[in-house]
């Protein structure tokens, strides 16, 4: 198994549209429809890398708004739509950052230094004078 961001995003862009395929099939509701998508952008952010996980939100975002809150994928930036979309996001770059393996697990996943502080620390403390 590929732990590939690149693959993993497209396979997160086939199991939202089959999510929304399936709620049009048992005829969801759209509550019930939003919360299937919010579902899937979770676990598809699973240790994602945080740019693939804002495109697996936005996607979810899109595909809600454009199929499900409007018809033929239109796509509008109402205050509600905004709202949903910050969510989703937020969901997923959450998720993403929350599941990320603390050492580098994964191949292709950073390590829990992504920001290099741990390495910023160190250099402090050998400055500082043993005492």
């Amino acid at each position: 198994m590929s732990f590939d961001p690149g693959l993993r995003s497209a396979a997160a862009s086939a199991a939202l549209v089959a999510a929304l395929l399936l709620a049009a099939a048992v005829r969801l509701g759209p509550f019930a429809t939003e919360l299937l998508v919010a579902t899937g952008v979770a676990a598809s952010s699973v240790a994602l890398t945080t740019p693939f996980s804002v495109g697996v939100g936005a996607l979810g975002w899109a595909l809600y708004t454009g199929f499900v809150e409007h018809r033929y994928g239109e796509l509008t930036f109402t205050a509600a739509d905004l709202l949903r979309l910050t969510v989703l996001v937020t969901l997923a770059v959450t998720v993403a950052w929350g599941s990320r393996p603390t050492m580098t697990g994964f191949p292709g996943e950073p390590s829990s230094d992504v920001l290099g502080l741990n390495r910023a620390l160190d250099a402090v403390r050998e400055r500082q004078p043993r005492r």
